[in-house]
């Protein structure tokens, strides 16, 4: 973590990890299982499950009715699948789509994992998110992209992350919403993806299962895939 106003940060940090449930409770969970249901703005909806294990395993399925898409990560090869029958097809993620989505692989964020990351962590100016009054803290990876997550300072929940890419350009926008304790464990049950001000997706959580038994088998691809 970068020096600095490192006091400062570590404040907000541990005290958002408070509002997680806690170091204790967050290291008791190993996997989740995340369904619910994304509807886009044009009233479109398809069916998610995410799953995701300790520590750094990540499946995310979209179901679209009779075609599947998949990305995924095992420890070693994050991987993508569109699933249909005999128009399937599997392939390895390269690039700056690879590394962002290693990046959120792991159960806990950068947040909770400041001690062991490799990005600068910061405080900008306080904002003012849909009424509430938030720190702002910044995330700057080795690579020039950054996070940014707006903390509320009444509660210390999340109520905004913005996400940049090298030059500085705004990749997303995500709302998280509708909080609830589940095995000690703060999640949030609705995320919603602005753009300019619009909310082009709302992510709505049906059932959240914490260490669920999942096997480490479920993040590797099914099939051989093509050299890198």
């Amino acid at each position: 973590m970068g020096q600095s106003n490192e006091e400062d940060v570590i404040y907000v940090l541990e005290r958002y990890i408070e509002s997680m449930g806690g170091r204790a409770a967050l290291e008791e969970i190993r996997s989740v299982r995340l369904s619910g249901e994304i509807i886009y703005s044009n009233g479109v909806s398809d069916a998610i499950t995410v799953l995701k294990k300790k520590p750094n395993l990540v499946r995310v399925i979209l179901d679209k009715g009779q075609v599947r898409f998949v990305q995924a990560y095992d420890g070693k090869v994050a991987w993508y699948a569109r699933e249909s029958g005999r128009n399937s097809f599997h392939d390895r993620m390269r690039g700056q789509f690879m590394k962002n989505f290693i990046r959120q692989a792991p159960l806990e964020n950068v947040l909770v994992n400041y001690t062991e990351t490799d990005a600068e962590i910061e405080l900008g100016e306080d904002v003012e998110i849909a009424g509430f009054p938030c720190y702002k803290v910044i995330a700057r990876f080795p690579d020039g992209s950054s996070m940014v997550h707006h903390i509320e300072k009444k509660t210390f929940l999340e109520r905004r992350i913005l996400e940049y890419d090298q030059e500085g350009t705004l990749l997303s926008e995500l709302i998280p919403a509708s909080f609830e304790s589940i095995e000690g464990v703060t999640f949030a049950r609705k995320i919603s993806r602005i753009s300019e001000g619009k909310t082009l997706s709302t992510l709505t959580l049906d059932e959240i299962q914490v260490n669920a038994g999942i096997l480490n088998t479920v993040f590797s691809p099914p099939v051989e895939l093509p050299p890198q």
